[in-house]
């Protein structure tokens, strides 16, 4: 399941976060998406189908990584692709899992931090580190952590600039069921 998440109690003046017309993805002669319209608006809007029906293709779209082969992608009423001051208010947290795992919890999420130019980063890494639930841990090394607290954490760096829209592909893999309870008390 790939999951696009738009962060409540964020105010902006764009009605529709998201939005995709006549969004296709073809790779040679692989069709990876055809052509497909929709809106999301605020709240959480999840993306459900099948292996190979072009889920992680319109999230990778909607974060501007590959450009359209036909139509196009909107976010926040910008479009998502080649527009670096859109991705100020878009935070990303991938399927593959990236983290250094010589770092803290709390190392990785400064880290993001500093990459999304954040001059005072304490009190921002403070606050996704204890949104994800993970104030105990923060100065464990990642490589101790099990799969579904890495995964919290990749979300407090994803977070850490408080996005207006977080997009999220699989951020459940390897959560038990109360980590998935959790992940749905934090994005609401």
């Amino acid at each position: 399941m790939s999951i696009s998440y738009c962060a409540g109690g964020y105010s902006t003046d764009v009605a529709t976060l998201l939005e995709a017309k006549s969004l296709a993805k073809r790779y040679g002669q692989t069709i990876a998406l055809e052509s497909k319209d929709f809106q999301v608006n605020d709240g959480i809007t999840g993306l459900l189908g099948p292996n190979g029906a072009g889920k992680s293709t319109i999230l990778h779209m909607i974060t501007g990584k590959p450009s359209a082969s036909e139509g196009k992608v909107t976010v926040l009423g910008q479009q998502a692709r080649d527009n670096p001051e859109l991705h100020r208010n878009v935070g990303v947290m991938s399927e593959h899992e990236a983290v250094y795992s010589f770092y803290t919890g709390r190392e990785s999420v400064e880290f993001a931090a500093k990459l999304r130019g954040l001059d005072q980063p304490n009190e921002p890494v403070d606050r996704a580190v204890e949104l994800a639930g993970l104030e105990n841990a923060r100065h464990r090394k990642l490589g101790t952590y099990s799969r579904g607290m890495r995964q919290r954490m990749r979300l407090a760096a994803a977070s850490v600039h408080d996005p207006q829209v977080l997009v999220s592909d699989e951020p459940l893999n390897g959560s038990d069921p109360r980590q998935r309870l959790e992940f749905h008390d934090t994005m609401t």
